[in-house]
């Protein structure tokens, strides 16, 4: 998975049903996952400096619109 991680990335999309469209190849989304997840950036994060984190949550409305794996549908 290391020597290529975007063929993977992009596998494991559709594998869980979530192919990423031509669009969303051409804007680097794929790449932008592989970013996020990388061990640099989730060490990085502040919640694994602290061992805690601080929310600050925000309600909304979906209207009919509704959240699925952080994709609206």
């Amino acid at each position: 998975m290391k020597r290529d991680t975007f063929f993977h990335t992009k596998k494991l999309a559709e594998f869980m049903g979530f192919p990423f469209s031509l669009e969303e190849e051409k804007e680097g989304v794929a790449q932008q996952v592989i970013d996020l997840c990388s061990l640099q950036n989730l060490s990085d994060l502040e919640v694994n400096k602290t061992g805690f984190i601080l929310l600050s949550v925000t309600t909304c409305s979906l209207g009919k619109e509704r959240l699925v794996t952080g994709k609206i549908i």
